[in-house]
């Protein structure tokens, strides 16, 4: 029941494959872009799809529906030819494989859904899908004066502006950029105009007028809904070719975002993302972009970055010039599913809200709202007991959506219940005070070296690189300390006489608490007390309670030593030194 264009009656199809749930889809067995495997049997849809649902409607107009009928016939002889002939010629082995760009399984299913129902299931623009190629000087967070240059691939797309979207982690930390467009063999160097590590995207442009001739930017569509079909474009595992592939929406939910950790907006897909997929478009069926593909586990499925975050970091940059971050909430909450905690704030039986908790300290919020308030609603939107608030078409999401679709600046409306009391609030949204490594905006990593001791701040991506595939098991505590305060831990220990008998394992990746019996209130504050020690000894409390003790003048005086013997040209950070 498939067409297939005249023109490629001679030729063989594409490998098609069907998969338990009796549909059709093009097999992903690739080899350098051709089709090595033969066909298996096409299957028929299920009555209670709608595309037969809207056949037998147009069948039962008499007169169109013998038309479409004849029609129909057509399509699927021809079709039939064409499997014929492949499965012949292919046990012969006379004929070559196919390339990809020989065979669109998208324009048959066009052809013949238009014949079927009278509609077009409209094509994506695969032509604004680029490859993207970045030269990176990675930190390394163990020795923190020195980068490691890698290269790696991902995706992106063109839209109107003369402007690309790819993911930031994609091109974070990047030296140089490239460009290739689809079925092109031109790479084109790109500048990076803003990028936003909070949602995890990066806006490019291209100076050379040859990468924009002939191609047609991306539109963006509406939120799509659980069950919707999607198409998932891009360049995955370096691939040279570029690769769609068919996926449908889970839900959706709010989630950290692994490149920074703030919890946003964010689609689940029923399918997994390879590497190289990240920044790539994913389209509905209407040929609209959604989201951005950019992160997922083999268990989960992949996950995209919908339009809503998408829109909210343009707008953010065509104001501003710049990436300006997410708002957030400064408050620590708990649900109010249990009817005696409800009872003992009392509520009433048709009130509903979360408990805060605790109020972080250098927030708006923490002038207005106390622990113990229960905010029943923001602006207008009320929140239920389980923290949730209406998304879209039936889903509901977590409060702080309300929030973070905000930007830095604005104002919100908060009603809260206090002491039985409604009380109303007016907030003005400040951004997220988190201590992430400058590095992030091309700057090196902080860091002192004392005895062989190296110190740096702890920080989200100092914990990812250190406790990798266990990030998502670290205590919800540690992960708050590297949001909001200023944490020194110590990253390394470089052996020499004057730590002998320290275990680098009990002392590495653990916060140092204070210095000679006062606390450590940043990496800064560390460096110019060990400088203008005058003390006999160092004293460092740990925050798992071992205490490492230097001879402060010895300290010193070996210090240059090590730093000679590791090629380490300063014992401190710029940032430290003024």
């Amino acid at each position: 029941m498939l067409a297939c264009p005249s023109n490629l009656v001679s030729k063989p199809p594409l490998a098609l494959k069907a998969d338990s749930s009796n549909k059709t889809y093009l097999s992903s067995k690739f080899t350098d872009g051709k089709i090595s495997r033969r066909p298996s049997v096409v299957s028929v849809p299920s009555p209670s799809k709608p595309c037969h649902r809207q056949l037998q409607l147009s069948l039962s107009q008499s007169s169109k529906g013998q038309s479409r009928l004849c029609s129909i016939k057509e399509e699927v002889s021809s079709l039939a030819k064409t499997l014929l002939y492949w499965s012949r010629n292919y046990e012969d082995g006379t004929v070559d494989e196919v390339d990809l760009q020989d065979f669109r399984w998208d324009n048959i299913r066009n052809k013949f859904f238009k014949t079927l129902c009278g509609f077009v299931v409209a094509e994506p623009p695969l032509d604004a899908v680029v490859k993207v190629t970045c030269f990176s000087a990675n930190p390394d967070f163990t020795r923190p004066w020195q980068r490691e240059q890698e290269c790696a691939s991902s995706s992106g797309f063109i839209i109107p502006g003369r402007r690309v979207l790819t993911c930031a982690h994609s091109v974070d930390h990047h030296t140089q950029v490239k460009l290739k467009r689809h079925g092109s063999d031109t790479t084109y160097t790109a500048t990076v105009l803003a990028m936003a590590p909070e949602s995890d995207i990066a806006l490019l442009t291209v100076k050379d007028d040859a990468f924009w001739e002939g191609v047609k930017p991306v539109d963006f569509g509406d939120l799509p809904a659980p069950k919707d079909e999607l198409i998932i474009a891009g360049y995955p595992m370096d691939r040279e070719q570029l690769c769609a592939i068919r996926g449908t929406m889970s839900k959706a939910r709010v989630v950290p975002y692994y490149h920074s950790g703030t919890k946003l907006l964010a689609l689940q897909l029923n399918v997994v993302l390879k590497g190289g997929n990240s920044g790539g478009p994913v389209f509905s069926v209407k040929g609209k972009c959604v989201g951005i593909a950019f992160q997922g586990s083999e268990t989960s499925g992949g996950e995209i970055i919908p339009v809503p975050i998408i829109k909210h970091f343009l707008q953010d940059f065509d104001k501003n010039g710049a990436d300006t971050g997410v708002p957030s909430f400064g408050i620590n909450w708990q649900e109010m599913e249990n009817p005696d905690l409800r009872a003992s704030m009392k509520m009433r039986s048709d009130q509903q809200g979360v408990l805060v908790t605790e109020i972080l300290p250098r927030y708006p919020e923490s002038d207005m709202l106390k622990p113990y308030d229960v905010i029943l609603s923001i602006d207008g939107v009320n929140i239920a007991n389980d923290g949730t608030v209406p998304l879209s078409r039936g889903q509901r999401i977590d409060f702080s959506h309300l929030i973070t679709r905000k930007f830095k600046g604005d104002k919100v409306q908060v009603k809260v219940l206090r002491n039985s009391k409604i009380q109303e609030f007016t907030i003005k949204l400040s951004c997220r005070k988190q201590f992430m490594p400058a590095n992030t905006k091309g700057r090196p990593l902080s860091y002192y070296i004392i005895g062989g001791f190296v110190f740096t701040t702890l920080s989200i991506p100092y914990l990812q690189s250190m406790y990798l595939q266990d990030y998502d098991y670290l205590p919800e505590k540690l992960l708050s300390q590297a949001f909001y305060e200023d944490r020194v831990v110590v990253c390394n220990l470089l052996k020499a006489d004057i730590n002998n008998g320290y275990d680098e394992m009990a002392v590495v990746c653990n916060q140092v608490l204070t210095l000679n019996g006062k606390p450590v209130k940043s990496l800064k504050n560390l460096a110019v007390t060990v400088e203008n020690c005058e003390e006999g000894f160092l004293k460092f409390v740990l925050e798992n309670g071992k205490t490492v003790v230097l001879e402060a003048k010895a300290a010193k005086a070996e210090t240059p030593d090590i730093l000679k013997a590791h090629c380490i040209s300063s014992a401190m950070s710029d940032d430290l030194k003024t």
